[in-house]
């Protein structure tokens, strides 16, 4: 029986911490305020990528960048830093996202972009350069809702902290929604742990000795 104990609370403590997961996930659905409603100024829109589709951006990634140029058009960002990795059309991601944003009328001096993140952790990890030093400059991430919250924590991470917003939500099928959440829910569990793991091993110096591929 003693043997079972500590299989028993090892049971519960993970049963917990997915509740939690799949708590914070329905929060960012519920609770994240839409793009189009926000009227506080920031200085930085960072505008998270999504997938592609047939060599093109995926209508979710398209949907964040109008979004963002929203934001700039209405005048309440400066800029715009797309972040996103992954090939469309002999490009980045992040570098497409870019070009849409010029194309909508965005001058280039007010873009930045990043090409080689492959997750939300990455995304703030190597946008970091780009973004105005914590403390001299205030970001607003943008993406989907059930991604917003998330996003945010990612970046207060990497030591931005910032606001979010949600992008126009995309059609999607009922299955499509669940299917979405569900993975939230086990992105935010996997996110929770490798950040942990990084932070910590940032703390004695041996992040370096980590894969390369750790926070993907």
């Amino acid at each position: 029986m003693r043997l079972l104990r500590p299989v028993r609370w090892l049971v519960r403590l993970t049963t917990y911490f997915l509740l939690a997961c799949t708590v914070l996930a329905l929060l960012s659905v519920l609770t994240s305020p839409r793009c189009e409603e926000v009227t506080e100024a920031y200085d930085t829109a960072v505008v998270l990528g999504g997938g592609t589709r047939a060599e093109r951006l995926s209508t979710d990634t398209l949907s964040r960048v109008s979004a963002g140029v929203v934001l700039y058009q209405r005048g309440l960002v400066q800029r715009l830093h797309m972040t996103g990795g992954g090939d469309v059309a002999d490009h980045s991601i992040g570098e497409e996202m870019a070009k849409e944003a010029a194309r909508a009328g965005v001058p280039d001096a007010a873009i930045s972009w990043e090409g080689t993140s492959r997750s939300t952790l990455e995304n703030a990890l190597f946008s970091a350069p780009m973004l105005p030093p914590p403390g001299e400059g205030s970001l607003i991430v943008v993406t989907e809702p059930f991604h917003a919250l998330r996003g945010a924590a990612s970046f207060l991470w990497a030591g931005f902290p910032s606001s979010f917003c949600g992008s126009p939500d995309q059609t999607r099928s009922d299955g499509g929604l669940f299917k979405a959440v569900v993975r939230e829910v086990a992105a935010w569990a996997f996110n929770i742990l490798r950040g942990a793991v990084w932070s910590l091993a940032s703390v004695f110096g041996v992040a370096g000795a980590l894969p390369k591929t750790f926070l993907h």
